[in-house]
């Protein structure tokens, strides 16, 4: 991990525009795939997970500046302009809900992601982690957590060596960018990404180590 964690620490101290201290990210995501599938191999874990089941995309996501940026950004240069705005009609109306909620409140009501298409994430390739994290042995787990979201206890039925593999590779990634200077707050997913698709500021502020988002919900301090 030392290895990769320097590799990764040159090319972001390196990197000339957003777009390149972004990309970053994407190797980074790779590094943290390839040690959830290793210790899935290693351990003979077997998971639940199919394409199609989105019980999880209904669950609060936060995440980190770098990772809303990257979306947005794939957006921008992939989705078609009415593509866009429809999905800004969504963001908008998941924020207004989120608006009304507070933290805890809002991990007890399932709200569908505004990213979700066809029951398949529109953005799969550049995910959050708190969608990566995501994982279940049994899918009845899951249906549980849908259908009871108000129970905030359920352990679901994630694999605990699955949990910690990951988690380490995650922590090496976040680190990257905050002993980098970058903001390192977290943020609500929908109304952040709405403010990143709706104006280029919260690029520059990131680029230049200054607070991301001003308009957004944020994650509470623990």
């Amino acid at each position: 991990m030392k290895d990769t964690y320097q590799i990764l620490q040159a090319k972001l101290r390196g990197a000339i525009g957003y777009r390149i201290a972004l990309n970053v990210l994407k190797d980074g995501y790779t590094f943290i795939g390839d040690n959830q599938q290793k210790c899935i191999d290693r351990h003979s874990i077997r998971l639940d997970c199919t394409k199609g089941c989105s019980h999880c995309c209904h669950f609060r996501v936060d995440a980190r500046s770098h990772e809303i940026l990257l979306i947005a950004s794939f957006i921008k240069e992939r989705w078609t302009d009415e593509d866009i705005e429809e999905l800004k009609k969504s963001l908008v109306t998941y924020k207004e809900a989120a608006s009304t909620l507070s933290y805890t409140e809002h991990m007890a009501t399932n709200m569908k992601c505004p990213l979700l298409k066809n029951g398949s994430c529109s953005v799969y390739q550049v995910r959050p982690m708190g969608c990566r994290r995501h994982h279940a042995q049994d899918v009845k787990g899951c249906i549980y957590s849908y259908e009871h979201p108000n129970d905030l206890e359920f352990p679901g039925t994630k694999s605990p060596t699955l949990i910690e593999a990951t988690g380490k590779a995650e922590n090496l990634v976040s680190y990257l960018y905050m002993i980098e200077g970058y903001d390192s707050q977290g943020y609500e997913l929908a109304s952040s990404l709405l403010e990143a698709i709706d104006s280029t500021k919260p690029f520059k502020r990131w680029k230049n180590k200054k607070k991301t988002f001003t308009t957004a919900i944020q994650t509470p301090k623990k």
